[in-house]
């Protein structure tokens, strides 16, 4: 029972190295006689990543190479930690962690401050400056609040269990902060065991105190939280740890230089050793890579002279030279002043689009060319599972993906991952949109995009006709915003109701009474009158249920009020 430690500039030979080991099932096959894999072959396999699209790629490398996949638990570093927490937390302690979540503990914070708990008094020359919506500002500041003890509970879990008992002396900020966090460890009559208690007492254990469990195995790690790897080091004293972990450089970087040092007077010795893309990794990186440096009783797998100047070789690109400085911590090559670049090296790419839309389509004919380029001979052939696209918000870029690439010959050889739970999600999608709808002013536009959920569409029966015909009325009518007069009143102090939904329902049921042209109201005719009264839309019980919601965010914003 040991922690061992797997290191690579490459992430390509750091997955082949875990697959060989995998394969084997041995660490260095039967020489130590430690096991990769459960000795239960019916107990599944526990593999750590930090996204989704590390898992994929892992997923599709292992079959790639012929390995078998089957009965394997892939888990986020988040939630391995807390699982791992409740089995080894005693039975005696009350551990709820999901009362602990940014998103739960928000709603717990709100209660404090709204029934003006000693706790939050401190807050109420803050709350006062508020002029208008104080409701909201109630919100927004309990979100902050619940934010930062989110990140207390993963990097000050030990500041958070001394505000368990204590009160801080210095700086007054620390006071209600600790107040507060007393505030949440109680529910319903009962003390509760954080999740930062949890981290520190399971911190606290001596080794043999620690319960038993199968190899697990942690890849592609560049950084995690310093208590987090603890956790795993507490682990290795009950059961094998094999820690893979992606290294960007092969010589001692914990000591360089990053951005939010270069101040004033700030003064390298050498700039040849300074590397600002590997400056890029921030303190978070460089604090890892020292825990990384000082673990003790650590094996390590050794590395010969020919493999450790295999990790030194690149392509002759633009994109490789890059490569090699942040792996050697350079900036040049020592043997040039300036690399001579080939004018058909294409490996680092810049595009200047003026839209996410005009991005996306660059993307596709660039992805394109490349397919097409790589099929002549004596190319390395492409093919779709090879290629990765990242985007620092996917969800923002979703709708143009599918415009773009759902017409083209790739069509069907693309798939979104990283998606959040109300992008991926339509029936979330619309829930979240119709809660989203009593803050808003109603806008046209915002109501009817309700049409597109298929729930909604199941739910009354509306077809593409339906709704087709509903959005037609709702034109005719000149719907533009708010529910009536005093809704406006409040957004805009001017009490009108023209132009409303109600005004526009009104309008409709009156159409259905009236016969003489003369009184056509909302430009519906006599004919169109008469196919809306003989319509099967018309005996649903929309405009009724459109009234009803309405009328009910109107009594909700009263009782708020």
């Amino acid at each position: 029972m040991a922690f061992y430690l797997y290191q690579h500039s490459s992430l390509q030979a750091l997955a082949e190295k875990f697959l060989r080991l995998r394969r084997e099932g041995t660490y260095f096959g039967s020489a130590r006689g430690t096991r990769f894999l459960p000795d239960d072959p019916m107990q599944p396999e526990t593999i750590v990543v930090q996204t989704y699209g590390m898992r994929i790629w892992l997923t599709q490398l292992a079959a790639q190479s012929g390995a078998v996949m089957a009965n394997v638990n892939f888990l986020y570093v988040n939630n391995f930690i807390r699982e791992e927490l409740r089995r080894q937390i005693d039975d005696g302690a009350d551990f709820q962690p999901e009362l602990f979540s940014n998103e739960v503990m928000t709603w717990r914070i709100l209660e404090l401050i709204e029934q003006d708990d000693d706790s939050c008094r401190e807050l109420t020359a803050y709350l006062e400056q508020a002029d208008s919506e104080p409701g909201l500002r109630r919100f927004e500041l309990a979100s902050r609040i619940a934010a930062t003890f989110d990140q207390y509970q993963v990097y000050l879990p030990d500041q958070l269990q001394q505000w368990r008992t204590t009160t801080p002396i210095e700086p007054q900020a620390a006071a209600w902060q600790a107040e507060i966090w007393r505030k949440l460890l109680e529910f319903q009559g009962r003390k509760l065991f954080s999740s930062a208690d949890a981290l520190v007492s399971f911190l606290q254990r001596r080794p043999e105190q620690v319960l038993e469990r199968p190899p697990i195995a942690v890849f592609g790690i560049g950084s995690m939280p310093p208590f987090y790897f603890r956790v795993l080091r507490q682990l290795a004293n009950a059961g094998d740890v094999h820690f893979f972990y992606h290294n960007p450089c092969n010589e001692y970087w914990a000591d360089h230089p990053i951005p939010r040092k270069r101040q004033k007077g700030f003064r390298v010795d050498d700039p040849a050793e300074m590397n600002p893309l590997l400056g890029a990794y921030g303190l978070q990186g460089q604090d890892f890579f020292k825990e990384i440096m000082e673990l003790e009783g650590t094996w390590e797998e050794p590395e010969d002279e020919e493999k450790r100047a295999d990790r030194t070789v690149f392509q002759d690109t633009l994109l490789g030279h890059l490569q090699s400085d942040i792996v050697k911590m350079r900036t040049f090559s020592p043997d040039s002043k300036k690399t001579q670049l080939r004018l058909e090296d294409r490996s680092l790419v810049f595009h200047n689009c003026h839209t996410g839309f005009r991005q996306v389509e660059v993307l596709h004919d660039q992805l394109l060319q490349l397919f097409q380029q790589s099929h002549q001979p004596g190319m390395k052939p492409f093919y779709p599972d090879d290629i990765l696209v990242m985007a620092p918000d996917l969800n923002s870029f979703v709708p143009a993906i599918e415009a773009v690439f759902s017409q083209g010959p790739l069509k069907n050889f693309y798939a979104l991952s990283d998606r959040s739970l109300r992008k991926s999600n339509p029936l979330a999608e619309a829930f979240l949109a119709i809660l989203e709808l009593s803050g808003s002013r109603f806008e046209c536009s915002r109501v009817l995009s309700l049409l597109d959920a298929d729930a909604l569409r199941n739910r009354f029966g509306f077809d593409d006709w339906a709704v087709r015909k509903l959005r037609d009325w709702v034109r005719q009518a000149y719907v533009c915003w708010g529910v009536d007069a005093k809704d406006r009143e409040e957004v805009c102090g001017l009490p009108f109701d023209a132009f409303s939904w109600r005004h526009a329902i009104n309008r409709l049921m009156l159409g259905i009474a009236l016969e003489s042209p003369a009184n056509s109201l909302g430009g519906m005719d006599q004919v169109q009158r008469r196919q809306f009264r003989q319509s099967e839309l018309c005996g649903r019980p929309v405009p009724e249920g459109i009234g009803r919601a309405f009328e009910g965010d109107a009594e909700h914003q009263a009782v708020d009020g």
